[in-house]
């Protein structure tokens, strides 16, 4: 698969920063301004000139006029700081923005992405959802289905919350699965912090951790921002299942959301007295495709491709001097700060350069590392 290569500028990533952290602002509402002001540049010189009323609450604009200079102050902050850890700013008109994302409601404009962004092109995706309160019933059906997902393929999506999101996680690693996890706020770090020790494993062993935010940003604390989360849960996702909830579950909502984006909803039965069972009991009820073993979810997936940068081969000729410089530094593995460093490039160029050399086959990370790939 061929791509076209686009890629954000600093100025550019600082502005999506600034323009995606305002409260109230929504990617809905986002679309709407940029469709009237045509950048986002212009979107933000007109918040700072106090026009952006014509599509919004005037008391919203003047909070985000007062917010202007300490939001993109700050922006400029944490994106040196996202850069040294070698965070991925997405925008939705980059070539790894993933096709799947783009199609849903309320589709994200730009998001963050740490660890095997490859996985973002993954051909087979399935979400596994589920109560913070897991079972040891819920841990086994876990540990019952997970090695025949993983042996067919499939890239498991979940939040990285703590109960069945992290179950699955840990599980599918076990097995030397491929995962992605999707954290309501940042990827610098495990969100809940109790969370941090499944998030350096899913680093450390190729997976991938996004979000729709760059940082806990003061004004986008509370629950609203977990539907928020389970939307791009569902959105990468080509089917959901969902292993134990209650009837008022952040689960069912992405449940709704997989249906309202025309993918399959699976649930696990469970028993009948037991409150984690409602939810999917109810969602069998109303249609969701009742999962007793691993082949009721496989049936429905076709042969699972590798994730793009094993599936290519390398190319011969570099696209420019630095690519070619930062394959042969990789020839020993280097971390990100090293090759800053060996280079004597900017953290952003070299960034969007290792980016490239990733999705072409021409890097692979293990770890904090860079090497060169070799295919066999």
């Amino acid at each position: 698969m061929a791509y076209l290569w686009v890629m954000l500028t600093d100025q550019e990533a600082i502005h999506w920063m600034v323009f995606t952290s305002f409260p109230n602002l929504g990617p809905a509402h986002q679309a709407k301004l940029l469709q009237h002001y045509g950048t986002v540049a212009s979107c933000l010189e007109a918040v700072q000139k106090g026009e952006a009323a014509v599509h919004h609450n005037p008391d919203y604009v003047l909070l985000w006029k007062q917010l202007f200079a300490a939001t993109k102050l700050r922006a400029q902050n944490i994106y040196d700081r996202l850069l040294k850890k070698n965070v991925h700013i997405i925008g939705r008109d980059c070539s790894d923005f993933p096709e799947r994302l783009k199609h849903i409601q309320g589709a994200p404009l730009i998001f963050y992405a740490r660890g095997n962004i490859s996985l973002l092109h993954h051909t087979q995706n399935l979400g596994v959802v589920g109560t913070r309160q897991i079972t040891s019933y819920g841990e086994r059906v876990i540990k019952m289905l997970m090695p025949h997902l993983v042996q067919k393929g499939l890239c498991i999506v979940s939040g990285n919350a703590y109960g069945v999101d992290s179950a699955a996680h840990q599980e599918c690693l076990k097995h030397k699965g491929k995962t992605i996890a999707v954290q309501a706020v940042g990827v610098e770090k495990g969100q809940p912090a109790r969370q941090q020790r499944v998030y350096q494993q899913i680093l450390d062993q190729d997976g991938l951790v996004i979000s729709e935010f760059a940082e806990n940003f003061e004004d986008q604390f509370g629950k609203h921002l977990f539907p928020r989360r389970n939307r791009l849960i569902s959105g990468l996702s080509d089917g959901v299942l969902v292993v134990e909830a209650a009837r008022k579950s952040g689960s069912l909502i992405t449940a709704e959301y997989a249906v309202n984006q025309n993918k399959t909803v699976y649930a696990i039965p469970g028993a009948l007295d037991q409150k984690l069972s409602y939810g999917c009991l109810d969602l069998i009820k109303d249609g969701a495709t009742p999962v007793l073993e691993a082949s009721d979810i496989l049936n429905d997936f076709g042969p699972a491709e590798l994730p793009l940068n094993k599936t290519i081969s390398k190319p011969e000729v570099f696209d420019s001097p630095l690519a070619k410089q930062v394959h042969d530094l990789c020839n020993n593995p280097k971390s990100f700060d090293d090759l800053v460093e060996l280079t004597g490039e900017s953290a952003s160029k070299v960034s969007a350069t290792v980016t490239k050399m990733q999705l072409m086959g021409q890097l692979i990370q293990e770890g904090h590392q860079f090497k060169v790939e070799v295919l066999s």
